[in-house]
């Protein structure tokens, strides 16, 4: 009816907390600290996005990047072998390891 159209009211919603940040959320933040070089950022979201997804080979495969930009070379090549363990038809990551014999 009329009277009851009239009666309508909108309500505005603001939900107020945190935001449980994704795996795809993380490695887009890592990736955003990739560009502007601040390594130690990136593998801190890339090492929460393991915790979250333990099989995700681009996660491993660019916390071996970190890795090897902060000289940590061992955990580099130890993340880069994990990285292809999960995605084994990643054939530049292959040829890339074979040649430095999993010691860059």
């Amino acid at each position: 009816t009329e009277e009851g159209r009239s009666a309508n009211r909108r309500v505005d919603l603001l939900i107020y907390g945190e935001k449980q940040a994704g795996v795809l959320d993380l490695v887009s933040e890592a990736r955003d600290y990739m560009k502007a070089k601040q390594w130690l950022f990136s593998l801190k979201s890339l090492l929460r996005a393991a915790e979250l997804d333990r099989e995700n080979a681009v996660v491993y495969r660019l916390a071996g990047t970190c890795y090897f930009n902060l000289g940590q070379k061992k955990l580099g090549v130890k993340a880069l072998r994990r990285s292809l363990e999960l995605n084994p038809d990643d054939a530049q990551l292959k040829a890339w390891l074979d040649k430095m014999g999993g010691n860059p």
